[in-house]
């Protein structure tokens, strides 16, 4: 019983952290596209001024 329960917890653990990891791959892959946008857009603006 013990012994399950500590996979149990070491599964739980070890999905939440996948998940948390997926998240922040995801929030860096938003902060670069984001930033790429604005400065292709600034220099689309520039080029066209």
């Amino acid at each position: 019983m013990n012994d399950l329960s500590a996979a149990a917890t070491h599964v739980v653990h070890w999905r939440h952290s996948l998940r948390t990891r997926l998240m922040g791959w995801f929030g860096a892959l938003l902060a670069l596209v984001l930033v790429f946008q604005k400065k292709i857009v600034s220099g689309l603006t520039a080029g066209a001024v």
